[in-house]
């Protein structure tokens, strides 16, 4: 996966952690995921979604 920086909407820089995802009660396990330094906010890559999508079917 291709990891590029990118600055958060808030104006801080977005950089990439492997963290623990729960969507929607169901833990998906240990992903990348994109997060401001700044504001805090989580972002799920294209490649996490994918794998986040498919323990929620």
């Amino acid at each position: 996966m291709e990891k590029i920086e990118y600055p958060c909407p808030c104006g801080g820089k977005v950089k990439w952690k492997k963290d623990e995802v729960i969507v929607e009660g169901v833990n998906c396990g240990i992903l990348d995921v994109e997060y401001c330094l700044k504001c805090g906010e989580e972002y799920l890559p294209e490649e996490t979604m994918e794998i986040v999508e498919g323990k929620l079917k």
